[in-house]
């Protein structure tokens, strides 16, 4: 599948883009893209979007057999209601929620490991979303290479501390959840369980998000993001360059995220969940 590259020029400057800070994004904001592309920015590519239904098999960015067995994953679990988020890129009057799966050393109470409690709680059905996230990182090999060399190698950063290991598996009732995290707690990376390309994971159900930055993440690297159910509406703006993704079932979209202010066009209407995984800056060793 040939993907075109399309170089665009950025239709806000900093103050413009600073007013929409935690704003909501209309279909002004930005053109929706309705076909594969990849676009850069000032030299940098800053969004592959690529859909699943101008694909044929080896060639649909996620696989059916991935797409089901994350939905089903994203049923059974329970989400975070956003009217209690203390995020403030989230509409706290939206209906939906989130949650934080996997690896994350920021905004967590004292009380807590660094391997995130919905995980957790959800060790064997986060399980399911592996399939997904290897899909993930084919397409960063096969559309990105050169910039999947560097994301491995950023990943290869976040090394664990031989000695740390999970203080809270006594809250895990099950004995044999409890003993698969306790073997998974050898692990030598702030790795999701089965990946090499990524720490974090936020899964999120009907949230509407205002425009933000995520910014933590590991410097100069892309999330993945990808949408799952029954669902209209929900599109992600990226404003400064002036473009919009309506993401389908079985799309993907790689994006930096990271430095493009992005938020949601719109309260999705049905049961709109995604999936979205990046690396995170906090688990990068501390210098000295």
């Amino acid at each position: 599948m040939l993907i075109p590259t399309f170089e665009v020029t950025p239709k806000l400057h900093k103050e413009q883009l600073e007013s929409l800070r935690f704003q909501l994004l209309t279909p002004a904001h930005g053109q929706l893209i309705k076909h594969s592309v990849r676009i850069s920015c000032e030299g940098k590519v800053k969004a592959l979007y690529l859909k699943s239904e101008a694909a044929d098999g080896a060639d649909k960015p996620i696989k059916d057999i991935s797409y089901k067995a994350a939905l089903r994953a994203l049923q059974l679990m329970r989400f975070n209601p956003a009217s209690n988020s203390r995020r403030s890129a989230v509409d706290k009057n939206s209906s939906g929620g989130d949650l934080v799966l996997g690896w994350m050393d920021a905004g967590r109470p004292p009380r807590e490991d660094i391997f995130r409690a919905g995980h957790r709680d959800y060790f064997p059905v986060a399980m399911w979303l592996v399939p997904l996230l290897k899909d993930f990182e084919q397409a960063f090999q096969k559309h990105l290479p050169e910039y999947w060399q560097f994301h491995l190698e950023q990943a290869k950063r976040l090394v664990r501390p031989p000695a740390e290991k999970l203080q809270t598996l006594h809250r895990v009732a099950d004995l044999h959840e409890r003993q698969m995290l306790a073997q998974w707690d050898q692990t030598r990376y702030y790795h999701f369980p089965g990946t090499e390309a990524f720490s974090t994971l936020t899964l999120n159900h009907n949230v509407v998000f205002l425009a933000h930055q995520d910014g933590n993440n590991v410097p100069n690297t892309l999330s993945c993001l990808a949408a799952f159910g029954s669902y209209a509406r929900g599109a992600l703006c990226l404003p400064r360059l002036g473009v919009s993704f309506d993401l389908k079932p079985g799309d993907l979209l790689i994006a930096d995220t990271n430095e493009e202010y992005h938020g949601t066009v719109g309260q999705p209407f049905g049961n709109r969940y995604s999936v979205v995984a990046y690396l995170h800056g906090s688990l990068i060793p501390r210098s000295g």
